[in-house]
């Protein structure tokens, strides 16, 4: 309920970033689904900018249109991934489970320094890929429109 009060407070404020430092962590599975849902369905409505921080590979790509992945410390941008997979999002579909193992796969793969945004969608060899050093996932956001 906390976080339902959180999101009205912004939305009243006509706030154009909403900042969400892992808000669904300590929910049970059930909960956490139904406010996920309704994150994206506030989103829809308003367009308003999301950053999401989450440990949760599944919940990034479920929920966002962008991946931002961060270095463990000092806190740096790793990665900068384009989900590019349609919604409604289907956890158990080959495409999303495709992006989730690539995401994950990258974080913990040493690559040469350097790269760029890349998109991700499909299973892994239609992936579109730039070369990444290691990373420690901890940061993505949902449709940074008017941020990076």
């Amino acid at each position: 309920m906390k976080q339902r009060v959180a999101i009205a407070r912004v939305l009243a404020n006509e706030c154009e970033v909403l900042l969400m430092d892992e808000p669904f962590g300590a929910l049970d599975a059930l909960t956490r689904e139904k406010l996920q849902q309704d994150l994206l369905d506030i989103w829809e409505k308003t367009r308003v900018t999301v950053i999401f921080v989450t440990h949760s590979v599944e919940e990034a790509v479920f929920l966002s249109s962008r991946v931002v992945v961060m270095t463990a410390g000092p806190g740096r941008i790793e990665r900068d991934e384009l989900i590019a997979l349609a919604r409604p999002r289907d956890v158990s579909a080959p495409d999303f489970n495709g992006v989730r193992r690539q995401i994950t796969k990258d974080a913990y793969q040493p690559r040469e320094p350097g790269g760029s945004r890349r998109a991700l969608a499909g299973p892994p060899g239609r992936m579109q890929d730039a070369g990444y050093t290691p990373a420690s996932l901890a940061a993505f956001s949902i449709q940074p429109l008017r941020l990076l």
